[in-house]
């Protein structure tokens, strides 16, 4: 199922289920940054946290985000900053990943993507020296490792 953009103010950021992830995740990347540039509701990060099963406060924490400006703006039905953005994007392209790749590799329809990821996210990884992938998640490089490393794993060449 292909998710096609309609409006990047209206439609672009109201992902529920793993195809619209999925759906961001495999989108043009000037579409993104047009979504990011526009902000993305505060109310977001709260999609992000229920999918991946994590408490707000830690996914907040782990993107770098302040929880009372998060909060503030969560409140105030305000869009998140282009770095908030950024950072939400970043955890939404991991969770449409992990979709994207379930959805070339098997016919599972039980499977949570969100619910997976914020697992694993979580879990020490010995590819990362024991660390969790967790904690790489506020900078751009550390969410590109998180690909990266979902990515192997897809392949086969998980280290």
């Amino acid at each position: 199922m292909r998710y096609e953009v309609e409006s990047v103010r209206d439609k672009g950021w109201e992902v529920r289920e793993d195809a619209s992830f999925a759906g961001l995740y495999r989108m043009a990347p000037v579409r993104r940054v047009e979504m990011v540039r526009e902000g993305a509701p505060a109310e977001m990060l709260n999609t992000v946290a229920e999918r991946t099963g994590m408490a707000r406060e830690e996914l907040y924490r782990a993107l770098g985000l302040a929880p009372s400006t998060i909060k503030r703006k969560l409140s105030r039905h305000q869009r998140l900053s282009k770095d908030e953005s950024e950072r939400a994007m970043g955890m939404v392209r991991l969770i449409g990943q992990v979709a994207a790749m379930l959805e070339e590799s098997s016919d599972e329809q039980d499977f949570d993507a969100g619910a997976w990821l914020g697992r694993w996210l979580a879990r020490p990884n010995p590819a990362l020296g024991g660390e969790k992938p967790l904690d790489y998640l506020d900078t751009a490089d550390g969410r590109q490792m998180a690909s990266d490393l979902l990515a192997r794993m897809q392949s086969g060449a998980y280290s």
